[in-house]
């Protein structure tokens, strides 16, 4: 599903939760919940909004904390494999080094154990911190509907939502399939709510009764977004080819060329999370069509 909260009225002013509306909009406590407003207001009724969809799962990485974590874990390994270091140049036995079965200085023994919980619990952090740093960083219309809706609302500590202000720090769990259907999909959802009348309420989803709260179908938006882009590849690829048959200069050809792979591998590398060797190929499979092209120079049939 695709999203776009508004809490903008007809007539400009923000929607504000009402005693009454409240009373109204959520069912009797133990009856089944389908909406959102089947929820108390307050933190029920946003939890129930962010639990709607994968895609509103907002959290913050705590960048700052994490890096602060990682410094003081870091630097207490340090500090033992320094005490290890004086403890083994200070050893008087020199047996107890060379062999770990006969060593019996209880200072090194210590240390080690030490080290070893100080290393397990620094490995599982640079681990945790791996895992969500892939994690991808929230996209900003998500953030911007989630911000509109509590704002909207009002009936949410400002303290417990400030988390939405951080949008630099926030990742999402939801992952788009490349670069292009990411930057595309909120655009065709502008659209799409802009002109809502046109399209009517088939295309919204019975997540909410909100009437501001515009959640679309993903699969009807997908495929939009997947027939844009089709059709941005008609109507670019295609060009150098006619360009190229429409001048008879071989340098102004040749210059074409090199301006069209320009922007083909630009766009791969910008708009998809392509390999090395995928962009190579695709590289190498679009030149072979424009030589072919530069080389024949015969009318197009």
């Amino acid at each position: 599903m695709s999203f776009s909260l508004n809490p903008l009225q007809t007539d400009g002013s923000r929607t504000r939760a009402t005693p009454q509306a409240a009373a109204q909009g959520h069912v009797q406590m133990g009856a089944f919940r389908t909406q959102v407003e089947d929820y108390p207001a307050g933190i029920p009724r946003f939890a129930s909004l962010i639990g709607s969809h994968p895609a509103f799962n907002v959290c913050r990485r705590f960048s700052t904390v994490r890096a602060r974590l990682l410094l003081l874990k870091q630097d207490k390994v340090t500090r033992l494999e320094k005490s290890l270091m004086d403890t083994d140049a200070n050893e008087t036995r020199l047996l107890f080094l060379g062999s770990s079965r006969r060593d019996t200085n209880s200072t090194r023994l210590g240390i080690l154990t030490e080290l070893d919980a100080a290393l397990k619990d620094l490995d599982n952090f640079v681990m945790r911190n791996f895992q969500v740093g892939e994690m991808p960083s929230a996209p900003a219309h998500i953030v911007t509907s989630l911000r509109n809706w509590v704002e909207g609302n009002g009936s949410i500590a400002h303290e417990e939502t400030e988390f939405l202000d951080y949008g630099h720090d926030l990742f999402t769990t939801v992952k788009y399939a490349d670069g292009a259907t990411s930057l595309l999909k909120p655009w065709i959802h502008g659209i799409v709510v802009r002109f809502s009348d046109l399209f009517g309420k088939p295309a919204r989803t019975g997540i909410s009764r909100d009437e501001h709260v515009y959640i679309f179908s993903e699969s009807m938006l997908h495929l939009a977004t997947r027939t844009l882009i089709a059709l941005i590849l008609v109507a670019i690829l295609p060009v150098p080819i006619f360009i190229m048959h429409t001048i008879s200069s071989n340098l102004l050809r040749v210059l074409c060329t090199f301006l069209a792979m320009l922007f083909l591998l630009a766009g791969i590398s910008c708009l998809s999370d392509a390999r090395t060797a995928e962009i190579f190929i695709a590289a190498a499979t679009y030149a072979t069509v424009l030589v072919v092209f530069l080389s024949g120079g015969a009318p197009i049939a």
